[in-house]
């Protein structure tokens, strides 16, 4: 069979969740299913790293749309000025220089008479809004899909970037979308998280009801929809979609080495912290703001600063962020080639308020031996139970808590959470597991069109 996947994030490095969701996925599928990737150049190093992920994946061939313009975007930006050109340039310099000198010196001298001002209407606080649901496709990927159409026995896009093309035809192939976050969910609780005021109310309910009109509106022109969880599935129903919407959830990711805790030794439980998410993830960076303002300041807070835990922080952040969150304890890491061996013993933590969908960073941490604290969003769709896989908490207060009482108990508390989440991800994570339903689906809908 021949899928044609059209994807706005390019599925490796897999640094990200949404990254590692999807190449697990097609590290998933056999090797006689014969895929390619319609995917936009964002920066020049995407043609190396699409040249990897074909070497991984000997059934995946990656078409890279708009590369002429991304290598003429980084020759711009990389372009020195000659020795000729600053020569040329040099007198219109000195002559701008020299006229905004004077300018000054006249402004000193003889001031202009000031003019009476009215006094300043203090303006009204915009509320922050979440992205869009519509976004517009570009031309070079339509083009790309386009030309690939005689190929292709079934056409998938992913992400909500590439929602609307479902309102193109396809020759009428076999159209699936993978719902990495019903979006509907993600705007809830992104204004949730808000504590959105009496005043904003009508813009709330205007934002999200357009989000519920449009999301419903180009998913009702698939012919299936593929979630992760049950509760991803009940969103989308309860959204008024009638479309078959098939749970098939992707698998832990595939390229991290497995950790069996019971073969930890109690001098390998470590009472510090870890966060796996990029913060190119607005969720990311919310849920981070949120524990450094909240929680971490509590933890221990009779102790010297320097018996704080400390915190790394996995993934990559931009420079910006990383001196607003700069604080005692808390370091950031960046990517790391051995995910396992930096988180394996130590506690992670998911203070996610904002998203749908599954946190690749809790499959992650289960295989790792890492045991968990996270709030009720964060373990959705997974199936981990409070004080069983996991210690959940989704206030300040009992965030803190629940992390104190496994920081003091990490050999015991902190095994036993570690083991039975371990279990639960193996079982019900595992590339078998994740890849049946999916091409189960891909099969009935080819033989479908036959």
């Amino acid at each position: 069979m021949n899928i044609l996947i059209a994807t706005p994030y390019l599925p490796y490095p897999p640094n990200s969740g949404g990254k590692a969701a999807q190449f697990s996925m097609l590290e998933a599928i056999p090797g006689h299913y014969s895929i390619r990737l319609v995917y936009r150049m964002q920066t020049k190093d995407d043609v190396d790293y699409a040249k990897q992920l074909e070497a991984r994946l000997s059934n995946v061939k990656v078409i890279l749309c708009d590369q002429d313009r991304c290598h003429r975007l980084e020759k711009q930006s990389e372009e020195s000025t000659s020795i000729i050109r600053y020569i040329l340039r040099f007198p219109a310099r000195v002559g701008w220089k020299l006229l905004f000198s004077y300018e000054r010196l006249i402004r000193t001298i003889a001031p202009l008479p000031t003019q009476p001002t009215l006094p300043e209407k203090s303006k009204p606080e915009q509320i922050a809004l979440p992205f869009p649901a519509f976004c517009e496709v570009s031309s070079s990927v339509l083009n790309s899909i386009r030309e690939n159409l005689d190929w292709a026995d079934l056409v998938q896009t992913d992400f909500i970037d590439l929602l609307t093309i479902s309102s193109l035809s396809l020759h009428s192939k076999p159209k699936v979308f993978i719902v990495h976050q019903v979006h509907k969910s993600y705007v809830d609780t992104f204004f949730q998280s808000l504590g959105s005021t009496g005043k904003d109310n009508f813009l709330v309910e205007y934002h999200s009801q357009l989000t519920r009109v449009v999301e419903r509106a180009f998913l009702q022109e698939y012919d299936a929809i593929i979630v992760f969880s049950q509760e991803d599935s009940d969103a989308l129903k309860a959204i008024g979609i009638t479309k078959p919407i098939i749970i098939s959830p992707y698998t832990y990711p595939l390229d991290i080495n497995p950790v069996n805790p019971q073969e930890l030794t109690q001098g390998d439980w470590k009472k510090e912290l870890v966060f796996i998410g990029s913060g190119e993830h607005g969720p990311n960076e919310k849920g981070l703001e949120w524990f450094l303002d909240h929680v971490y300041p509590k933890l221990d807070a009779n102790q010297p600063k320097d018996r704080k835990p400390p915190l790394l922080v996995v993934g990559d952040w931009s420079l910006e962020q990383r001196q607003k969150f700069e604080i005692s304890g808390v370091s950031f890491v960046g990517f790391v080639d051995d995910l396992s061996a930096t988180i394996r013993g130590r506690v992670c933590i998911c203070p996610i308020q904002i998203g749908a969908g599954l946190r690749t960073k809790l499959l992650a941490a289960a295989i790792c031996a890492s045991p968990i604290v996270t709030t009720s969003l964060g373990c959705q769709g997974i199936g981990m139970k409070h004080e069983v896989h996991c210690l959940i908490a989704d206030s300040a207060r009992d965030f803190t808590s629940q992390l104190t009482r496994l920081l003091n108990n990490m050999g015991s508390l902190g095994s036993e959470l570690a083991v039975n989440a371990n279990s639960l991800v193996r079982n019900n994570f595992s590339q078998e597991a994740g890849s049946k339903k999916r091409l189960d689906l891909y099969e009935s809908l080819a033989k479908r069109r036959d």
